[in-house]
């Protein structure tokens, strides 16, 4: 922090954004960075950064490597069969060349076979989906619906019917749709849509109480697919509840294969209301 004082306000302002956003900035060295925010009108850069810091993880999940490709990217470096014979070369060296020769042969031949099977399963099988981050993504979904509903909402209504009728008629969503209900007599219906991030889809529906924001979300999973956290229980609703430094978020399972999520800014009871009035368990 001593090289601070040298860093011209642009450079300052972008080396220490990440520190600022945790609150490791010493009193002097946020007071700059707070002033030539709000002398250069970048007091939006904060939320600018969590959306890029979202887009990025999303990015990331698409990077996915599974173990037959692993497979594939090591035979490039060497084959089964150059594998074998080192494996056979040490064994001459300990005198043991015709005994541990035919247990080469019959290792070559199993993994010949189980390169043979596994290079079919890989071709043939079922494609495995790459880990979808729920926390992380609906997180930045619900930042983005925010800024620019216009774009992110597929379907806007104020009619919880209309909303209904248009989930139920999604093709290939994957799993069964469970009908949402009013959360409570506040909040107002802006709209709906689909999030399709291709290996997963998720049903979104946005609500708005005067200036403040709800999100409900809908998608296949499970609860072992989210970190651990303390339980809740709501009049028999068993939750999760997890932060984020935009929103409180409450996790639960609708079925064995569907999770839902509500994303909102009140506490974990209220939201835990929200999830039993509007999809229930």
């Amino acid at each position: 922090m001593s090289q601070a004082a040298h860093l011209s306000d642009e450079e300052f302002f972008y080396s220490y954004l990440p520190e600022f956003l945790d609150d490791q900035l010493s009193p002097q060295d946020r007071s700059r960075f707070e002033g030539i925010a709000k002398q250069r009108q970048w007091e939006h850069m904060e939320a600018d950064y969590g959306i890029a810091k979202g887009q990025l993880q999303l990015g990331l999940q698409k990077l996915f490597v599974d173990e037959y490709l692993n497979h594939e990217l090591h035979v490039l470096v060497e084959d089964d069969a150059e594998r074998a014979n080192h494996e056979a070369g040490d064994i001459e060296e300990y005198g043991k060349v015709e005994v541990w020769g035919g247990v080469m042969r019959g290792t070559f031949i199993a993994s010949f076979v189980a390169l043979v099977v596994g290079l079919g399963y890989y071709f043939l099988g079922p494609k495995r989906k790459p880990p979808f981050s729920a926390l992380d993504s609906l997180v930045y979904e619900s930042v983005v619906m925010i800024e620019d509903p216009e774009d992110r909402l597929d379907f806007p209504t104020s009619s919880l019917e209309e909303l209904r009728d248009y989930f139920s008629r999604y093709p290939d969503l994957g799993f069964r749709v469970r009908s949402i209900k009013s959360p409570g007599s506040e909040w107002l219906l802006e709209g709906g849509t689909v999030i399709d991030y291709e290996v997963q889809k998720i049903i979104a529906a946005q609500f708005k109480a005067q200036d403040e924001h709800l999100f409900i979300y809908l998608f296949e999973g499970e609860m072992d697919d989210f970190p651990s956290s303390t339980p809740g229980n709501y009049d028999g609703l068993l939750y999760r509840t997890y932060t984020s430094e935009y929103f409180n978020i409450l996790v639960w399972s609708v079925s064995d294969e569907v999770v839902g999520m509500v994303v909102g800014a009140r506490t974990a009871e209220q939201l835990a209301q929200v999830a039993m009035a509007s999809i229930g368990i």
